[in-house]
């Protein structure tokens, strides 16, 4: 408590982080991928004023223009799944497309390029708790 006897708030984080992979030129959802995004749905139900923003990517192959739809395509998937599937309002949520303009490794190998077919968030939480004393 401060000097007036009111308790003093201790901030907390809470953090998820939302990672999908996808098949060379395919924007489906992989069910392997549903308890991500349902963990992701399950964070919006706890703090109904969060947003998120999902971001698609794409690896090099192809062109910039095919690449920028397709990532477009893969991020709008994601989206479909948290709306349709597991219930977040759609107006919580948006989808970006970034093409190969944003990888996170090389795109030199098979490995590389798998990786950078993704779509991705994090979601950041600020909240502050008053602890009673």
């Amino acid at each position: 408590v401060d000097d007036s006897g009111c308790p003093i708030p201790v901030e907390e984080v809470a953090r998820v982080e939302l990672l999908v992979n996808f098949a060379f030129d395919k924007a489906e959802v992989r069910p392997e991928y549903y308890s991500e995004i349902e963990g992701v749905a399950r964070f919006m139900r706890q703090y109904p004023d969060v947003v998120v923003e999902l971001e698609g990517h794409t690896d090099n192959r192809g062109t910039d223009e095919y690449n920028l739809g397709l990532s477009q395509r893969r991020a709008n998937a994601v989206m479909g799944e948290l709306v349709n599937r597991f219930d977040v309002a759609a107006s919580r949520v948006s989808a970006r497309g970034f093409g190969e303009s944003q990888p996170v490794t090389s795109n030199a190998s098979d490995a590389g390029r798998a990786e950078n077919r993704r779509v991705i968030t994090v979601i950041i939480k600020t909240l502050q708790r008053y602890q009673p004393r």
